[in-house]
């Protein structure tokens, strides 16, 4: 099954295909996990703390046609960690394509619904000790679950091109989120991306999210027009409006259109 994880301070965020959770069978030959160890694998019912991401497989079209590796129904998942490494809470952010089509003819194009996490961080140094904050990026719809209220909901209407979002999420009590953004950091445009790098916290609350623009500055070539340029974004910590969103720089990839001669065309090997 197909998984993308990084590890932080924070806990554990993820991409992820399948089902997970944090049973794993040790050296000893017994299988451990956050409620103690015992002599055969864990399953479904057996593990507290899981998330099952139920895996689509498409109906029709040139992707998504196995259901191992399929993209269609990986959610963006967040572990919560205790000070012994145990598994607390999980929370997982719902991913499907924008118009929930699965035969690869939807508004997302072929490859549907994606989404993953690149960076994590808390809000101890606030006071707020449950509280965490996650970029990603998503193609298609992500849903942010809440406790007694309706998911946060933010869509990439794009084919093949990525929104980065940023969330905060309280940890506590299995994980609500407090809000999800897209603001300042995405792209409208298609064929144009956005992508998540990182994302810190401030002593006052705040949020910095770092991601990357891949623009156009010349639509009528395919080679040569790609631009990249470094953005930071801040954040207003309690209620995730926008403060600031600054580029830095932009860089262009493809054929140089003003290469320097080369002195020795023909050098000895």
């Amino acid at each position: 099954m197909a998984t993308c994880c990084t590890c932080s301070r924070c806990g554990v965020v993820c991409g992820r295909c399948g089902n997970l959770s944090f049973g794993s069978r040790h050296a000893d030959g017994k299988y451990h996990d956050h409620m103690g160890i015992t002599q055969v694998h864990d399953t479904l019912s057996s593990v507290s703390v899981h998330h099952e991401t139920g895996t689509i497989k498409a109906t029709g079209g040139r992707a998504n046609g196995d259901i191992l590796d399929s993209q269609l129904g990986q959610d963006a998942i967040i572990y919560k960690m205790n000070d012994a490494g145990m598994a607390d809470s999980v929370y997982a952010m719902d991913t499907m394509p924008a118009d929930g089509n699965l035969n690869g003819t939807g508004i997302n194009g072929r490859w549907g619904g994606w989404s993953y996490i690149t960076g994590l961080d808390g809000f101890d140094l606030a006071g707020e000790t449950d509280q965490v904050v996650a970029v990603g990026m998503v193609r298609g719809s992500i849903k942010f679950p809440k406790i007694g209220g309706t998911p946060v909901e933010l869509k990439n209407l794009k084919d093949g091109s990525y929104d980065p979002w940023v969330a905060k999420i309280d940890m506590a009590a299995g994980g609500s989120v407090v809000w999800a953004t897209k603001a300042g950091i995405s792209l409208p445009i298609q064929g144009e991306s956005a992508y998540p790098v990182s994302v810190v916290t401030t002593a006052a609350g705040h949020v910095i999210a770092g991601t990357v623009d891949r623009a156009y500055i010349n639509r009528t070539s395919l080679k040569g027009d790609r631009q990249y340029g470094g953005r930071l974004t801040k954040y207003n910590g309690a209620d995730g409006t926008l403060v600031w969103s600054k580029s830095f720089g932009a860089a262009a990839q493809g054929p140089n259109p003003n290469p320097t001669p080369n002195p020795n065309p023909n050098p000895t090997p």
